[in-house]
């Protein structure tokens, strides 16, 4: 949360020109960051008294949506669109439903977010084990922070002493500032495998860094929290511009769309099909064997008529 105190407000606001009254906001009367505000698309447990503080809660109640789903769409670093209440298979047709994937969502100190479990996470394609390997998506959040102990790891693997580190108080991180000349394509990929959607998300150079006030910032920022009980990785602006997510309050799921994949449930259609399939050949080929085996191979009596009316016998002499 940003804010310590807060006081709750209803405004009335407009959306594609349709106007809504009576939505709930908190006005932030002391803020633990400064910054303008956030817009309340946090995944909340079932439990909380707080859906009239949820924007997609609202909005659900107010027009009166399909789904508790959204996704965000960026069409340039300062433009985009939030799309809320429906699927993108629903009224996009380049997406299809049979492409869909997901992952159920994770925790955050002990609660119920939009957090990915990943399996490996690789740097120039070199596993980094330093512990936490989950990454939480902060949708109102312009950068990718990585825990503590991968600060040493990038400045060893990439950096070095070519680029100065700066400490920002406000946010509690380390900041890598560049020069202009610094070779930003130095920087190898990283990715992020998430096994049970059979998915890789990979961040380049050309993701990680922005050009401002003639140098270069790196994209991740370091989290100087050394005693935090839960490292994460906080996956902000570059990950969300690069990967077009779907998010579901409802069913706490957090899923992409993959062209020429088939989703988990058809996937499990399809095996039980090829289970059925290879239990049928299976059937056929030991029919055919016995065939072979007991009928074709074995022997054939010989029958011999013997018609005394017809059988001349002559006596030798």
């Amino acid at each position: 949360m940003d804010y310590s105190k807060g006081l709750k407000t209803s405004e009335t606001i407009y959306i594609n020109g349709k106007e809504y009254n009576n939505f709930s906001l908190i006005l932030g009367t002391a803020l633990v960051y400064k910054e303008s505000g956030a817009l309340g698309l946090r995944l909340i447990n079932s439990n909380e008294n707080s859906n009239d503080l949820s924007f997609i809660y609202q909005m659900k109640k107010l027009a009166n949506l399909d789904s508790y789903s959204f996704s965000l769409k960026y069409k340039s670093d300062e433009e985009g669109e939030l799309i809320i209440g429906a699927y993108p298979h629903s009224y996009d047709n380049k997406f299809k439903e049979k492409n869909f994937f997901y992952s159920k969502a994770g925790s955050h100190k002990n609660s119920v977010n939009w957090v990915l479990n990943f399996d490996v996470i690789r740097y120039n394609n070199k596993s980094l084990n330093y512990g936490t390997k989950k990454g939480l998506i902060n949708i109102e959040y312009g950068l990718i922070q990585a825990p503590y102990k991968y600060k040493n790891f990038f400045k060893n693997n990439f950096y070095g002493g070519k680029c100065q580190e700066k400490f920002n108080p406000q946010r509690n991180v380390t900041i890598i500032h560049c020069n202009s000349n610094f070779d930003i394509t130095s920087f190898k990929d990283i990715s992020f495998e998430l096994k049970d959607i059979d998915t890789i998300f990979v961040l380049t150079y050309k993701d990680l860094f922005i050009k401002y006030n003639n140098e270069y910032i790196f994209g991740i920022v370091f989290d100087e929290d050394v005693d935090s009980k839960d490292p994460t990785w906080i996956l902000g602006k570059p990950f969300m511009k690069k990967y077009e997510l779907v998010y579901d309050l409802d069913r706490k799921i957090i899923g992409l769309y993959k062209e020429g994949k088939i989703n988990s449930e058809e996937k499990n259609g399809v095996n039980i099909f090829l289970i059925i399939l290879v239990v049928i050949l299976i059937i056929v080929v030991i029919s055919l064997i016995y065939f072979i085996i007991y009928y074709l191979r074995k022997p054939k009596k010989r029958v011999y008529e013997l018609n005394d009316e017809n059988f001349d016998y002559e006596p030798s002499k």
